[in-house]
């Protein structure tokens, strides 16, 4: 297992012994197109979550090497790369003939308590895609969300008109954190904002706003076949490119990440902060990846970056 100091400062002095500590790990797993799975049966619907999960379990089985583990004390995250995926990543070729796009799934939509906090994590991952892959930009940017009903303990200010239906999307949170992006892609961190699953009606109440329509909106290919003809026009008159995706909704639980990193000793990295209890982790944030050659359709790398809360 690679050396690395322990975490001594995540423990608070004077803190109760039975307190719960928190830091964030974030993991990047090797290159699918170098490692491969040949446990995904890529006609399953839920292909994507087991591709996921099975990528995982390979990075923390076989993919930790003397310089795989980082942290950053200040901020609190502990970095796990892959050291497989210290082979080629894409970066060798022209910048210029390559199409990079991050699609980031949160586990939950925007609301007017996390919209803060969203903003922070897109700007985060970012940074970690273009690090990853050394470039200056991202191609296409595309935001995912999960469908779970909003917590109970959300509170919406009574000044504020809020349309909140499609399983907990908020039309007003959606379009603060929207508007937050339009700035950043005017800054050219990305050039297109796409958004994944948006029925015909969500990007109706959309357009009727000042934040402006996505550049992009996937759709899950099951469905592809039964695209009304309504969200054809809408999406050619509007400019909205319309692109299959094969992604589930549920994307990770807490119990599959678990799962997927039982084969990896945390304890060595937890110094004074090593309990009896079970170390839990939380995935908050998942991003998936690909730089495809332009005009070729080959697919040069392909990854995910999971950020998770770990709790002891």
């Amino acid at each position: 297992m690679a050396q690395v100091e322990a975490f001594t400062t995540f423990k608070k002095k004077g803190a109760n012994s039975m307190q719960m500590r928190r830091f964030d790990v974030v993991v990047f797993t090797d290159n699918l197109m170098h490692t491969g799975l040949s446990g995904v049966k890529t006609l399953n619907k839920n292909a994507p979550l087991n591709e996921l999960n099975s990528v995982l379990r390979e990075t923390f089985s076989h993919g930790i090497g003397e310089n795989s583990i980082t942290h950053d004390r200040e901020k609190g995250i502990l970095v796990i790369k892959d050291a497989r995926d210290a082979r080629d990543l894409g970066t060798r070729d022209v910048v210029d003939d390559l199409e990079i796009t991050a699609k980031i799934f949160f586990m939950e939509y925007p609301n007017p308590d996390n919209i803060a906090g969203l903003e922070a994590s897109i700007e985060q991952n970012l940074e970690f895609v273009k690090d990853h892959l050394k470039v200056n930009r991202i191609d296409n940017l595309i935001l995912a969300f999960s469908p779970a009903e909003p917590k109970e303990h959300i509170k919406i200010s009574s000044l504020e008109s809020t349309k909140k239906h499609h399983n907990g999307y908020d039309l007003d949170s959606f379009c603060k954190l929207w508007s937050l992006l339009r700035i950043r892609q005017q800054l050219d961190d990305f050039s297109r904002l796409g958004v994944s699953d948006f029925s015909l009606k969500m990007l109706q109440e959309l357009k009727d706003t000042s934040a402006g329509l996505p550049d992009i909106n996937q759709i899950k290919l099951s469905e592809c076949e039964g695209l009304s003809e309504s969200l054809l026009q809408f999406a050619v008159s509007n400019n909205i490119e319309l692109l299959s995706n094969t992604d589930v909704d549920s994307f990770i639980t807490p119990k599959s990440l678990t799962n997927a990193t039982q084969s990896f000793d945390f304890e060595p990295l937890l110094g004074d902060m090593k309990s009896k209890s079970p170390l839990v982790l939380t995935p908050r944030v998942v991003t998936k990846y690909n730089t495809i050659i332009k005009n070729r359709s080959i697919v040069r790398s392909k990854g995910y970056i999971v950020t998770a809360t770990a709790q002891i």
